[in-house]
């Protein structure tokens, strides 16, 4: 990412997302510039230090260890891990919240949703015309 970071922050400007991220302000889908830069420097030094990754570490090992238990107790079954997100979910949520919250599976199926709606096609992102009738 340090060499190639300019790259990775040009998006293009396509409409579900714009919508999504309230006009492109969160750093997934921030166009590269003095914002892009000083949300990357808050991502960096507060949240992905070595301190502070660190600081996380028994947590990240815990929702490891409730994964690993969860497909054990399957006897064998195959698995669908992306049924499993709420890993990332546990992880981010203890180290940002303290805890997670009682709506768990609420907010997954929502980020779940997002994520489609996000990944979708829209007809206005690739056919200029069609732009101003929204569609």
């Amino acid at each position: 990412m340090k060499t190639h970071d300019i790259n990775f922050s040009y998006r293009p400007a396509l409409d579900v997302p714009k919508i999504y991220t309230y006009d492109f302000t969160n750093i997934a889908f921030a166009p590269y510039g003095t914002y892009w830069r000083h949300l990357r420097k808050v991502c960096t030094t507060e949240l992905l230090s070595a301190s502070r990754v660190q600081s996380f570490r028994s947590i990240r090992e815990e929702e490891v260890l409730n994964l690993v238990k969860t497909i054990h107790e399957g006897g064998g079954k195959p698995v669908n891990l992306s049924s499993k997100i709420s890993l990332t979910y546990g992880v981010v949520a203890r180290a940002a919240f303290g805890g997670k919250c009682k709506d768990q599976e609420t907010y997954i199926d929502s980020i779940t949703e997002l994520t489609k709606l996000l990944a979708g096609f829209c007809v206005s992102d690739f056919s200029l015309p069609l732009k101003c009738l929204n569609i």
